[in-house]
């Protein structure tokens, strides 16, 4: 009887199969809001994406593919999914998402004064000089921001409607042989503080739509301040619009998704290494209220692509008046390459909206800006407006980026990064919870 046993146990050993272990599955970065119903994939960059395509049988009407990330957006079946998953090939999957509704976001505007604010005529640059020319020059007719910008002293007023101050500039230069891409929801790249500068580049949120600007909204904001031939800080650079979004009619919510803003960074990737230019990338912040969109690893690394191409990408850090790690809405804004921007106002103070943190970089003049507004076709070829935002103040480091590679040469983003830094003015800005870096923007010597 022992020896059957024995013999039976050792039967079942030999014939029992070997278990191999299951690989486990990558997990899928789900999205905290509306989704689109659409997978976000990144594969190492080395995969053939065009093999990981035709594999999975997808459609070319269905499929947007980039070169920003080697991946590509598209819906996709659980056993597509699951053959991602379990691949060695694939970084990480995302579901691409639609804005969020934030509950902590501010959304009304942070100073009474706009209210009782009309439009005016933007009109032109008027100077000490008369007519300016090459060097440097003095214009006598700047918004406040420009002028903080040029000066180490605090201002000495706390109004900050006029437009009689000074902005001294190196008139050389100003920005001239450098592109800046705005990824907005449109540009009225006709109005007259833009001159002849503004190009439209790409519609990636909606290709079809007829009419090449867009949907005419913050980028004609920010453009005004990063290039207005009055407004602006750098007033010979080229500005090219970047349609990524579109707003509601009332401005207060974005139409869009993740995919779109990909697509908008995967054309200045393309574009900007065609034109063989120095290149700044400024991207609208994402202010939350159902204007700004959850945390993404694909929207991130994007954005860091970029920067590891030489493009200096600029975002504010958000409007929701957190710490930017607490944000709903925090990137691309949390990537250490990029350059996050918070808002000051007149007085040097953190503008109560802008996100702080130690993820900031720098601080620059975000609140009652005079810049560029979108068409009144009733009344005026070239309105201004003053508008509130952390995209205010990093539109002002945008224009800063490409009037100091106008003026002293292109260096890496990591380079101007630190130079930045280096020319700001330290420790002024009141109201910086600890641990924020204390730097205001400041373009240096003329």
């Amino acid at each position: 009887m022992r020896f059957n046993s024995v013999f039976v146990a050792v039967s079942i050993l030999l014939v029992t199969p070997r278990v191999l272990a299951v690989p486990a599955l990558k997990s899928i970065q789900t999205y905290n809001g509306e989704t689109s119903g659409k997978y976000i994939v990144e594969l190492k960059p080395s995969v053939s994406r065009a093999e990981w395509i035709r594999k999975l049988k997808l459609s070319d009407s269905d499929t947007i593919e980039w070169d920003v990330i080697n991946g590509f957006a598209a819906h996709l079946s659980e056993a597509a999914l699951n053959d991602l998953r379990a691949s060695d090939d694939v970084l990480n999957i995302a579901e691409d998402g639609f804005p969020v509704a934030s509950g902590s976001s501010i959304s009304t505007e942070p100073n009474d004064v706009h209210a009782s604010i009309d439009l005016i005529r933007t009109g032109v640059p008027t100077y000490a000089s008369g007519t300016p020319g090459p060097g440097i020059v003095t214009q006598t007719n700047a918004p406040w921001g420009l002028s903080r910008i040029t000066q180490r002293q605090k201002l000495n007023t706390s109004n900050a409607e006029p437009l009689n101050f000074k902005y001294t500039y190196d008139n050389s230069a100003a920005g001239e042989g450098v592109d800046v891409f705005l990824l907005d929801s449109g540009v009225w790249g006709q109005h007259l503080d833009f001159e002849s500068r503004s190009r439209f580049g790409a519609n990636t949120h909606d290709p079809g739509f007829g009419g090449s600007y867009g949907y005419f909204s913050g980028g004609t904001h920010v453009g005004g301040v990063v290039g207005g031939r009055r407004l602006g800080v750098a007033k010979k650079v080229t500005l090219i619009t970047v349609n990524v979004f579109s707003m509601n009619r009332e401005g207060t919510v974005r139409e869009g998704s993740l995919v779109n803003i990909i697509s908008g960074f995967d054309f200045v990737f393309k574009n900007a290494t065609a034109r063989g230019r120095p290149a700044v990338a400024h991207l609208q912040s994402m202010r939350g209220k159902a204007q700004g969109f959850a945390a993404s690893i694909p929207l991130d690394n994007a954005a860091a692509n970029l920067v590891a191409k030489g493009i200096h990408v600029v975002i504010g850090s958000g409007d929701e008046g957190v710490d930017l790690s607490k944000s709903e809405s925090p990137s691309p804004a949390r990537v250490p390459t990029v350059i996050t921007v918070g808002a000051t106002d007149i007085n040097d103070a953190r503008a109560g909206f802008s996100n702080h943190g130690p993820l900031i970089d720098i601080f620059a003049p975000g609140d009652l800006i005079w810049t560029a507004n979108n068409p009144s076709w009733d009344r005026y070829e070239d309105p201004s407006y003053p508008q509130w935002g952390t995209s205010m103040a990093s539109a002002h480091v945008a224009g800063a980026i490409a009037y100091l590679i106008s003026k002293d040469g292109n260096i890496s983003p990591a380079a101007m990064q630190q130079k930045l830094k280096d020319l700001s003015v330290k420790n002024v800005i009141s109201g910086l919870p600890a641990g924020t870096a204390n730097n205001l923007l400041q373009l240096g010597s003329a």
